[in-house]
């Protein structure tokens, strides 16, 4: 039979506490740096010259596809005062790693998007997104490709499916926040929806060799 004494047992406990806080807060420092390099991303975006003659506003939106579903994955952002408005979870279309601008591949597309106006369709308050960039994005409103809300966007249906559901390639919100960002986000502010595609890095007219490549810098 083994014997400890208090010593030991102080020791014990000491170590099971420090372990638990490590577990504890480990991820909301990965999330806090991983919110720095998302700011920076938008700044250096915001800060394209053919991004400024396409908007007034400096609200601007990140989703970045390269973070598991699991995870918020959306950051709306007001450049001016460098502040995170929202973060939260996104789905997206029927593959994660794959990406289309094919028409009835219900595939998300890529790139940058400049958004439109809102509208009450199937999924309630919506709203429209035209897509700027190119061949990656630019039948985004002949494919319907929005941002509504979604049952299958909230952390409810993580605890349930451990997955997010997946769309017809528009990006879908929580029902419980989709009014209040919809609402600021509309009516010609900038979306980018990034992944790291060579391609699309390469490119686009937006993205420079300067741009943080956000996927360097993984949540998990």
């Amino acid at each position: 039979m083994i014997q400890f004494n208090s010593n030991t047992l102080l020791t014990f406990v000491f170590l099971l506490t420090s372990l638990a806080c490590h577990q504890l807060i480990a991820h909301p420092l990965t999330s806090e740096k991983k919110n720095d390099i998302i700011l920076d991303f938008a700044k250096s975006i915001y800060s394209e010259p053919k991004i400024q003659k396409l908007t007034s506003s400096t609200i601007l939106t990140v989703i970045d596809f390269s973070v598991k579903p699991i995870h918020r994955r959306l950051w709306v952002i007001d450049i001016e005062n460098e502040e995170i408005l929202f973060h939260t979870l996104v789905a997206n279309g029927v593959s994660s790693s794959h990406f289309s601008n094919k028409p009835h591949s219900h595939e998300s597309s890529i790139g940058v998007f400049l958004t439109g106006r809102t509208y009450y369709g199937r999924h309630g308050l919506s709203l429209e997104l035209n897509g700027i960039d190119g061949k990656f994005n630019n039948n985004a409103k002949r494919r319907h490709l929005v941002v509504h809300k979604a049952k299958y966007a909230t952390r409810k249906f993580i605890h349930i499916h451990h997955t997010l559901g997946r769309s017809w390639g528009c990006f879908a919100i929580a029902p419980r926040v989709s009014h209040d960002i919809i609402d600021t986000i509309k009516n010609g502010t900038i979306l980018i929806a990034y992944y790291p595609n060579k391609e699309w890095l390469n490119h686009s007219p937006y993205i420079s060799p300067s741009t943080p490549r956000l996927s360097e810098y993984p949540l998990d």
